[in-house]
């Protein structure tokens, strides 16, 4: 009976186990398989250049970091460890997004001049973890989970260029530390998880951008 219960639980592990083609998968489903766009709004005095970051086919890419199962007699870990390194143009997306409903804001601050934005980095690589240890006794078998995703080092990057009748008057590098944090859910799904980090992915995205906007505005009119 011990022996068919461990037998079943590998069984149901291994096939869950989370390929780098099931982790893209899972992130095209938290975004419903729609790739998140928002173009800037047509200005004559704003100008983004986004040349710097890197664009992919789909969300983006996973790689192994770590993959292994230890099985012992009375206890098994199966553990999982994975980069994700997102497509950039979600994070311009989000970038877009905040731009277009402060674009007013920024136009009259720059009375009459143009500006020109050049992205350099955003936040674009995190880790998923994932840990299950199994404790067998005499009839049955317990399961602890642990799982989380976390951001790997990060930060949103820009040079700014504002110019009079092409001559620079003011120009400067703007960088936000991602805002990015760990999440942690031991209950719910691998899914779940990676959706959570995603949704507060977004939400930070744009506070860095409101962020790098209002230092912007502040630097132009100092």
């Amino acid at each position: 009976m011990k022996r068919y219960l461990a037998f079943l639980l590998f069984i149901s592990m291994f096939s869950s186990c989370m390929t780098n083609k099931r982790l893209e998968i899972k992130v095209a489903k938290a975004y419903q398989r729609k790739m998140p766009k928002v173009d800037l709004k047509p200005s004559e005095q704003i100008n983004v250049n986004a040349n710097g970051l890197k664009f992919e086919k789909g969300f983006g890419t996973a790689k192994k970091i770590k993959s292994y199962c230890l099985p012992l007699i009375f206890y098994w870990n199966i553990t999982q460890h994975k980069s994700f390194q997102m497509n950039d143009s979600i994070a311009l997306s989000f970038f877009n997004s905040r731009l277009n409903a402060r674009m007013d804001e920024l136009t009259t601050t720059l009375k009459g001049q143009k500006i020109e934005i050049e992205l350099t980095s955003v936040p674009r690589s995190w880790e998923v973890f994932q840990s299950e240890d199994i404790l067998f006794f005499l009839v049955a078998a317990t399961t602890i989970s642990k799982q989380y995703v976390e951001p790997e080092p990060g930060k949103l990057m820009l040079n700014y260029s504002v110019k009079n009748n092409d001559i620079v008057t003011k120009s400067g590098t703007v960088t936000i530390p991602d805002w990015n944090k760990k999440v942690t859910n031991n209950i719910s799904s691998t899914n779940r998880v990676i959706r959570d980090y995603l949704g507060y992915y977004r939400e930070n995205m744009y506070s860095m951008t409101d962020k790098a906007i209002d230092n912007i505005i502040r630097e132009i009119k100092q």
